[in-house]
């Protein structure tokens, strides 16, 4: 609600803890995705903290680190739902904020 954007089309709940060490390994003080609406060929959809949220130095950060690396951890999750295994992301298409 509000974010003036709706969401990917089918998207499918995951069904388990994301960080559960099967693709997301981190331990509690990384764990900045908070929850997973839910992931579908066309894309994920999901929310994520930042450094302050999760206790870290504060920073002069031009993009919060906790914030992109919960990104980047949805990504991977889509990569293991939509392309059957796990993957790092090379690129980002795009990122709605």
């Amino acid at each position: 609600p509000g974010t003036g954007w709706a969401p990917p089309a089918d998207l499918q709940a995951l069904g388990r803890d994301v960080y559960d060490g099967h693709v997301l390994f981190h331990g509690p003080r990384f764990q900045s995705l908070v929850a997973v609406d839910g992931v579908s060929a066309a894309g994920a959809a999901g929310a994520v903290v930042g450094a302050a949220k999760l206790g870290w130095e504060a920073g002069d950060w031009l993009v919060d680190p906790a914030a992109a690396d919960g990104g980047l951890q949805l990504a991977c999750l889509w990569a293991e739902r939509v392309l059957g295994g796990r993957c790092l992301p090379m690129a980002v298409g795009e990122t709605r904020v």
